[in-house]
């Protein structure tokens, strides 16, 4: 399911003070497993767009079964080198 502007006419508060976010909401299920995937679409102050600025940009993966933090270089140098 994919709610796009999930605001829906309501106020927006981040860190007490408005904030004109506008973001995109999927959620999905891999068998008892809830996916959820928030796009924001611009650069207004949102906790999506602190932990963003504050982490390396990556990928979430599990070759394995378990959750690790890739970041996308380390993707891409993976893909450039098994072509």
């Amino acid at each position: 399911m994919v709610i796009e502007n999930s605001r829906g006419g309501r106020d927006v508060v981040h860190w007490k003070r408005p904030t004109d976010v506008d973001i995109t909401l999927d959620f999905a299920y891999f068998g008892d497993v809830q996916i959820d995937l928030i796009h924001q679409s611009n650069d207004a102050p949102s906790c999506y767009k602190e932990f963003l600025d504050a982490v390396v940009k990556g990928c979430i993966i599990s070759p394995s079964g378990r959750m690790t933090w890739t970041p996308l270089s380390d993707i891409w140098s993976r893909m450039d080198s098994s072509k």
